[in-house]
């Protein structure tokens, strides 16, 4: 099996499920959430706090109202104005009424979105994909116990990763031993068991990093993510706090 180690390079691009980009016509307004902001940090470990602090300087609350359809996520970064964005309309409650906790994690998904540049862990993300593959749809399929189609899994994984294929290429490429596996049964499946913050981390690194970081926050709207596969969880993590030092 290849390392955990490969890396390959990669660039912000566009995405399959169309998650929209942040135009400058919307109002950025401050978060003066300070005192909050201080008091729940001195309870999180190093070095997420930094990080936090480093968001907080450049952050903005933007109500973009119930259009989910529209803007389906937590949180985004707008490129032109370096700006990351929290989307009130995605928690369905008023801004006074939202755990804070959900506040930061939302900030942390698109952490490292500032970044152009990030190199792939791609035997670590080829792993993290494997094993939510496996225990998504592993009764589904039958997955657990075929020890052949796992490694086939992380070898459709691995390739998906490294070659930048659509993610409707890694649907499909799964389907050829999972039968009837399809784009729908995969979103579908991963909203009913997840939630709709881990849909973007299947196909854009950045967000998969972003991902890694909020699963840090405890009971937050990602935090699920390390019993996935912890061991990758954490490659990925000291790979993405890196960047931040």
């Amino acid at each position: 099996m290849l390392g955990y180690y490969n890396v390959i390079s990669i660039v912000r691009s566009p995405n399959v499920l169309q998650i929209p980009n942040i135009e400058d016509k919307y109002p950025y307004n401050k978060l003066s959430m300070s005192t909050r902001v201080k008091s729940y940090l001195t309870h999180l470990e190093h070095p997420i706090p930094a990080i936090l602090k480093y968001i907080y300087k450049n952050v903005a609350i933007v109500d973009f109202g119930r259009d989910t359809k529209k803007y389906p996520l937590a949180s985004y970064y707008n490129i032109p104005n370096q700006a990351y964005i929290i989307n009130i309309g995605y928690f369905h409650r008023p801004l006074y009424d939202i755990p804070f906790r959900d506040i930061l994690a939302a900030m942390l998904l698109v952490a490292p979105c500032k970044f152009e540049h990030i190199n792939i862990m791609s035997g670590a993300t080829a792993q993290l994909f494997q094993s939510i593959i496996t225990k998504v749809f592993g009764k589904r399929f039958g997955l657990l116990s075929h020890s052949d189609t796992l490694r086939k899994i992380y070898d459709v994984s691995f390739i998906y990763v490294t070659s930048h294929d659509p993610i409707r290429s890694y649907i499909k490429a799964l389907s050829k031993f999972m039968p009837g596996f399809n784009i729908g049964m995969f979103i579908t499946s991963m909203l009913r068991l997840m939630s709709i913050a881990a849909l973007p981390l299947v196909e854009v690194y950045h967000r998969l990093l972003g991902a890694v970081l909020a699963s840090q926050i405890p009971n937050g709207i990602i935090s699920y993510l390390p019993k996935f596969n912890i061991t990758a969880t954490n490659i990925l993590y000291k790979q993405v706090i890196s960047l931040f030092q």
